[in-house]
């Protein structure tokens, strides 16, 4: 089976790009579409309908407006459910989960609806690690702004990377998503940037990306496929202790204390009549640590021994040292 992961920051609200959202739907078929900066307030839910697709918002609509929704195929909410108690009150995030596989789509985590950018940094991050915390694929996708090779030195940018190497997480967007014109001193330049990214601890899921004219994000697209879990069941034949009682037991041995045979026999033979076989069916338990997960673990060793090789964890403690010298002077 194959997932379409499909995600956009539309940049100024769900309900004037409504007609570009449904082709999007038509040319790509996801299974899920999460809009981000969707400045949804609850209102119009009728006219934002696209046919097929239930429409998902996310919790901070109850604190005014959710600024993440999701489109999910009717065919696959049932197979795939909604994970509410992952998402929290106020951050915009929507996870779908099942034992095999948990899909999430995120927008801006350190821009929550209330609290300061440090505590809504750690609260994001740890909604993160929860997602993370099963045995099944992950893929996590949305506009994060952060960019992961700019802001490598910055707190949400090693929280970010902290992130990945706890739960063996790879980015696999490494183009430029994110194109605009700004106004600086000298004068107006193009500015780029990488920060939809689309975060899995699959290797095998493939992601891209492509521009459109009526946003300064790119649409990210993700297709993961993925096994589903089937347990091998046996049958297997044991005792039906319901008639076993003190009562016939005593009732039984009464009946035969003149003509007792062998006691081994004698307790068989009690035993198969107050107790006889009855055939069930057990499942057997698969394995948790597969070949693929064993692949998995070896990348992550490879990725941190590089990642320490690379300097970045140094330069990141000079300038945390060299902020701490300039603070106390």
């Amino acid at each position: 089976m194959v997932l379409n992961i499909v995600s956009w920051n539309c940049a100024g609200g769900i309900k004037g790009k409504i007609d570009a959202i449904r082709k999007l739907s038509t040319e790509t078929k996801p299974d899920f579409l999460f809009i981000s900066e969707s400045e949804f307030d609850g209102s119009n839910a009728e006219y934002l309908r696209i046919e097929g697709y239930h429409l998902d918002v996310a919790a901070t609509v109850n604190l005014g407006k959710a600024r993440l929704v999701c489109y999910v195929a009717n065919n696959i909410k049932e197979q795939i459910p909604r994970q509410l108690n992952l998402e929290g009150s106020n951050k915009d995030i929507i996870t779908y989960g099942n034992s095999n596989v948990r899909i999430a789509g995120v927008y801006r985590g350190f821009k929550c609806v209330s609290g300061t950018t440090n505590e809504n940094l750690e609260e994001f991050f740890s909604a993160m690690n929860e997602i993370c915390s099963h045995h099944g694929k992950t893929l996590i996708q949305g506009d994060f702004n952060i960019d992961p090779s700019r802001d490598i030195a910055t707190k949400q940018g090693k929280l970010l990377a902290d992130c990945c190497l706890e739960n063996s997480l790879i980015n696999l967007m490494k183009n430029t998503t994110r194109r605009r014109v700004v106004n600086r001193v000298r004068g107006l330049r193009l500015e780029e940037s990488c920060i939809d990214l689309a975060l899995t601890n699959d290797v095998t899921t493939d992601c891209l990306n492509f521009s459109n004219v009526h946003s300064d994000h790119d649409f990210i697209w993700s297709k993961m496929s993925f096994d589903k879990i089937s347990h091998k069941t046996e049958k297997v034949s044991i005792r039906d202790y319901t008639r076993l009682t003190s009562y016939n037991v005593a009732h039984r041995i009464k009946e035969d204390i003149k003509n007792l045979p062998e006691l081994e026999a004698f307790q068989k033979s009690l035993l198969d009549e107050l107790a006889p076989f009855r055939v069930i069916r057990t499942r057997t338990p698969t394995d948790i640590i597969n070949p693929r997960v064993e692949k998995l673990k070896k990348k992550r060793d490879r990725m941190f021994k590089k990642y320490k090789k690379s300097g970045n964890e140094k330069r990141g403690q000079k300038t945390d040292t060299s902020s701490e010298k300039t603070d106390q002077t």
